[in-house]
């Protein structure tokens, strides 16, 4: 497979990054809604084998994978930055380039010997 072109609308990436990170953002009420959930479940199970497990299967598992989740989508959004900026910074290193080399280029034939 080959990349033919490369077109990137840093304004609509932006977008797309913003939507990540406020996602991202929202496992931490999540997991803390998730902790609430567990506890009132283990609660109302007026067990100690289903409180057991239910609190082991939070700590060891959800809470876990959970708290993952939100930092690996954080450094998605973090790193789509980086690369969104390195784009907007490349393209305005070209552009100056190409503006010195036009400068370059002669005016007249007696320049151009």
């Amino acid at each position: 497979m080959t990349l033919n072109q490369w077109d990137v609308d840093p304004g609509a990436a932006r977008g797309i990054i913003n939507t990540t990170r406020t996602h991202a953002e929202s496992f931490t009420a999540k997991e803390d809604a998730l902790q609430g959930a567990v506890e009132d479940a283990a609660t109302a199970s007026d067990s100690s084998l289903i409180t057991g497990a239910l609190k082991g299967t939070y700590e060891n598992y959800l809470a876990k994978v959970s708290a993952v989740a939100g930092l690996t989508a954080l450094n998605v959004a973090n790193e789509g930055d980086k690369l969104v900026n390195a784009f907007v910074d490349a393209d305005k290193i070209m552009a100056d380039h190409a503006r010195s080399n036009m400068d370059d280029v002669p005016s007249s034939p007696e320049e151009a010997r």
